[in-house]
């Protein structure tokens, strides 16, 4: 069986205390503008949110991304490892894998 090794990638994301999280940018950072209207959007739903870098597969199902926040884009209270953990826990149930504990 031959095996197809994505490159590794670097991505600007938005993630929501939920997990939940959209593409900023791909490569370069987002701008202004793009973080301002971000901001809004997780402002109108009340909830914390972070600009993060991550790098890794992301196409690669049981793949665990690195993740560098950036910077908080709201006010509201929040918990940067509980999103974190709820991003890994959407991204491996989207996948129906498991990502690796301890990384």
């Amino acid at each position: 069986m031959t095996h197809i090794h994505l490159p590794v990638d670097r991505r600007y994301l938005m993630i929501a205390q939920d997990g939940h999280h959209s593409v900023l940018g791909r490569q370069t950072e987002p701008s202004d503008e793009t973080l301002a209207t971000a901001t809004a959007g997780l402002d109108s739903l009340g909830m914390a949110g972070w600009c993060v870098l991550s790098e890794g597969r992301h196409g690669t199902p049981g793949d665990r991304l690195a993740l560098l926040p950036i910077r908080r884009l709201t006010t509201l209270d929040g918990s940067w490892d509980q999103a974190a953990a709820a991003f890994d826990t959407l991204r491996a149930t989207a996948y129906g894998a498991s990502l690796p504990t301890g990384l």
